[in-house]
């Protein structure tokens, strides 16, 4: 599963598309035919204004432009990850902070996609395979906790 997820961020970063909203919302834009497209490219909200230094940090976390910045972050991440656990994994505190933080982490997934849905006002192009497997997702620990006790 593991090597899946990596072979597909590989995919997503060689195909990567310009997230600026003016290429996002173009489709949109070339369906309304006005005579002042740049008045409309400045009343995006975004021209003429910097953003501020944590909405430009936050909106670069992820935004590396090669495969490789990704692969050096998740390996040191397992890394501080495997020697915290190997330090810290006879105190069950730790055990239990880290599968709720885990699981806290796995359940905010939807969380863009819901937020994308909103802003458009639809679901259109949304899969239910996707929303299945959410639900499904989200319910396994719980029936699997349930069934232990």
């Amino acid at each position: 599963m593991i090597l899946a997820q990596l072979v597909l961020l590989e995919i997503v970063v060689r195909y990567r598309h310009d997230p600026s909203p003016l290429t996002l919302y173009s489709d949109i834009r070339d369906s309304f035919s006005t005579d002042d497209d740049d008045e409309l490219i400045e009343d995006d909200g975004y021209a003429g204004h910097e953003r501020s230094a944590p909405r430009r940090c936050l909106s670069s976390v992820w935004a590396w432009g090669h495969y490789l910045d990704y692969i050096n972050f998740l390996l040191g991440f397992t890394t501080l990850v495997a020697v915290l656990y190997l330090l810290l994994g006879r105190f069950p505190a730790f055990v239990e902070i880290l599968g709720f933080l885990s699981l806290g982490i796995e359940s905010t997934l939807p969380v863009p996609q819901c937020l994308s849905n909103f802003r458009r006002k639809s679901t259109h192009g949304f899969s239910l395979l996707v929303l299945g497997s959410w639900v499904s997702e989200a319910c396994s620990p719980s029936l699997l906790f349930v069934s232990e006790e």
